[in-house]
């Protein structure tokens, strides 16, 4: 017979598989609450000090309205949601992170990336509060990147159309995710691939292209090997 604990352990690992896979489908505010809540108790264990403020009252839409209204004032030509937050769109939301990156293209698609008339229309319109390398807008910290020629610029020509309550965005594809993470290999994206390997939510064809042009399919394959090996 089993013991009680051996069975307690079972239960809770079917309890949180359970939750992995429902997780995974949660409309992107509710995930966005979920991030919200992570980086709360990672500042209180002192791992961070930026939060999240994520909830029923500012969501993902919100920044959607402010990013067009920048589109719309002519302060930008596009913009593309990338960086780990877009990593969440598509996974279960359990990586904290300290701002949502926000990937943009110069007024009249200019070669010169100024960020200040950004930042001064944002101070002046939306309160916001210039913080290190982000801008802090009702509690959410944002960073503007420009997308170089490379592996960034190819995921922001061809990112995806999606929505999120009901109004359109633009996010770097899952395939581009796991690409840049693999080009950046820094140590955190490490767990987060071996998630997403897991998951198996990515388009291997769409996928291995991206990955021999930019020689990164060696690693690919040895991160595959080694939670195989680990399996």
């Amino acid at each position: 017979m089993k013991k009680y604990e051996d069975i307690k352990k079972e239960n809770l690992f079917k309890e949180k598989e359970k939750y992995r896979k429902e997780s995974i489908n949660f409309d992107f505010d509710k995930k966005l609450r979920i991030l919200a809540q992570l980086q709360e108790r990672a500042k209180f264990f002192g791992h961070t000090d930026v939060v999240f403020r994520f909830d029923e009252n500012y969501k993902f839409e919100n920044i959607i309205d402010l990013l067009n209204d920048l589109k719309k004032n002519k302060l930008i030509s596009d913009y593309v949601l990338g960086g780990s937050v877009a990593l969440t769109y598509y996974t279960q939301p359990n990586i904290p992170t300290n701002d949502i990156d926000i990937f943009i293209t110069p007024k009249n698609n200019s070669t010169i990336f100024n960020i200040s008339p950004i930042y001064d229309y944002l101070k002046n319109n939306y309160g916001a509060i210039e913080q290190k390398e982000w801008i802090e807008i009702n509690g959410i910290p944002i960073q503007f990147l420009s997308p170089d020629i490379g592996l960034h610029g190819e995921a922001f020509k061809n990112a995806q159309k999606k929505k999120s309550g009901g109004k359109e965005f633009k996010i770097f594809s899952l395939e581009y995710l796991i690409a840049i993470m693999l080009l950046l290999s820094n140590k955190k994206y490490k767990a987060r691939l071996e998630q997403l390997i897991d998951e198996n939510n990515f388009d291997i064809k769409k996928l291995e292209p991206i990955l021999k042009k930019y020689n990164l399919l060696h690693k690919w394959n040895k991160l595959k090997e080694s939670i195989e090996e680990w399996i």
